[in-house]
């Protein structure tokens, strides 16, 4: 007969290696980890304003755009920083809020700029994940929605490269937008992309992909209104390949049916 301690500690062992399994990779997938120092002024147009000033202020002054997050950093040659909302910045649209999907902070993907020499709003930003292992399948997740309606305002690239690789415009892995199918402007949406490590350090990125002009034709800013993609709550959780926690299981109690023999 087996012993019952030991199998006792195949199913918790079992258990562990599938909670770690399931644990998210991503630093800060929420936006809730302020940045440090004060919000980009754009020549002084907006206030300079702490991580903490976001949750004190009225509907439609909540946000700043900050140079970084804890966990992640900007993309040389998108805008200038990452903007941050607080919930209820944005007015409610058809009845529904616009509040983060988890906690208090999302970001839009398109950012801002200065009213007098406008240039490309749109951002990105990036993470580097290590620990991966290579082959291994991935579970990308994030919730999207879209800022408003209007044509080639909402794009959002989507990127998993091997560290060390280029991050722009023109190089996304996977691009999303408004779906009328999806109902992703009245609603936030989850999407989820299955990826595969090709390196044990992978970059998971976001831009911005809106090229709609801010003004229409009175302003041209090279690239992004000031009005683009929101973006919450990612995680990347590795997939358990079938059978894994199992064979695990079956293994140890074939060696464990061994030393009984012996």
């Amino acid at each position: 007969m087996l012993n019952k301690r030991f199998l006792q500690s195949v199913v918790l062992v079992a258990g562990l290696a599938s909670v770690h399994a399931n644990a998210s990779l991503i630093t800060n997938g929420s936006f809730e980890n302020g940045a440090n120092g004060t919000s980009l002024t754009f020549g002084g147009q907006q206030p300079s304003l702490s991580f903490g000033d976001l949750a004190g202020l009225p509907e439609g002054f909540s946000w700043g755009v900050f140079s970084g997050l804890p966990g992640w950093s900007t993309v040389a040659g998108y805008g200038p920083g990452i903007e941050v909302h607080h919930k209820g910045t944005l007015a409610s649209t058809g009845g529904v809020n616009n509040n983060a999907v988890d906690g208090n902070h999302y970001v839009e993907m398109d950012t801002h700029f200065n009213y007098s020499t406008p240039g490309n709003s749109n951002a990105g930003m990036f993470q580097l994940v290590t620990g991966l292992f290579v082959g291994q399948t991935y579970e990308l997740s994030f919730w999207y929605r879209a800022r408003d309606t209007v044509a080639n305002n909402n794009g959002l690239n989507v990127y998993w490269k091997a560290n060390g690789s280029t991050i722009d415009k023109t190089n996304a892995d996977y691009f999303y937008d408004y779906s009328a199918a999806d109902n992703n402007h009245l609603n936030w949406v989850n999407y989820k992309q299955i990826v595969v490590a090709t390196s044990t350090e992978m970059l998971v990125g976001f831009g911005g992909a809106g090229e709609a002009l801010y003004g229409g034709d009175k302003l041209k800013t090279g690239g992004g209104s000031g009005k683009g993609a929101l973006l919450d709550m990612v995680s990347l959780k590795q997939v358990s390949a079938p059978g894994t926690i199992a064979l695990f299981g079956l293994a140890g109690l074939a060696l464990f049916a061994r030393r009984r023999k012996a």
